[in-house]
């Protein structure tokens, strides 16, 4: 390695010194006028040519050693790391299957949650529409009922005592109830406070109806609605 770089510094000087001989005697090309300095000027440019073309073969000689050592070090080393680069594709395309495979599971599995859960909601407003109705008709029933109590009712006021042969005295008694007839109004008067909260129950399962129809969008006032997961094995 010595030796090439003492080399390449003596070339070095041999190219300064025709350089400079060159450079000296281009900066007299100052015009060109007739012939004469056509000619002189055609030889100048020829020789800077000439003297750009033989410092770059003699840096390509010089560089020569160099570059064939990077080659045969660049050689070396690949087949060095050849059996390496091949398990790194190996174990890499597995491991890529592997993932591929996992994302397709997953999102597989998020498919048959999502119609799971899309099967519980149609299922709970399935089940609060029939549960309205079955209310209506409940309501529509009661009503039926106080109607025709109204209009069969004895005024125990006006009913007077029966006696029998042996002595035994029947007669009606007052026995108060009460029946909800309109239930917009009952729960009007609680709000209002005219009437006392115990008088209605809340229903939990018209609730939880609504609580899975709804998930996290669910908001009634008075109701506090959340999330309590339980497990669920398939």
């Amino acid at each position: 390695m010595d030796n090439i770089v003492l080399a390449s510094k003596d070339a070095e000087k041999k190219l300064v010194l025709s350089r400079d001989d060159l450079m000296h005697s281009a900066e007299n090309v100052t015009e060109i006028t007739d012939p004469a300095h056509a000619d002189m000027a055609s030889d100048i440019l020829k020789g800077l040519k000439k003297w750009i073309s033989g410092s770059e073969s003699k840096r390509k000689e010089i560089v020569k050693p160099f570059n064939d050592g990077v080659k045969a070090i660049n050689k070396n080393f690949k087949e060095l790391a050849a059996p390496v680069s091949a398990e790194v594709s190996r174990i890499d395309m597995m491991l890529k299957k592997y993932l591929v495979a996992k994302a397709k599971a997953e999102e597989e599995a998020r498919r048959r949650e999502r119609e799971a859960l899309l099967r519980e909601a149609e299922e709970a407003a399935k089940a609060a529409a029939e549960a309205e109705t079955k209310a209506e008709a409940e309501v529509e029933q009661q009503i039926a009922e106080a109607t025709l109590d109204a209009a069969v009712k004895v005024d125990t006021a006006k009913s007077g005592p029966l006696k029998s042969t042996y002595g035994t005295t029947t007669s009606l008694r007052d026995n108060w109830k009460g029946e909800v007839v309109n239930l917009r109004e009952l729960v009007q008067a609680i709000a209002e406070g005219r009437a006392p909260l115990d008088m209605i129950q809340p229903n939990d399962r018209q609730i939880g109806s609504f609580a899975k129809q709804h998930k996290e969008k669910a908001s009634i006032a008075g109701i506090r609605f959340f999330n309590d997961p339980v497990i669920s094995s398939r």
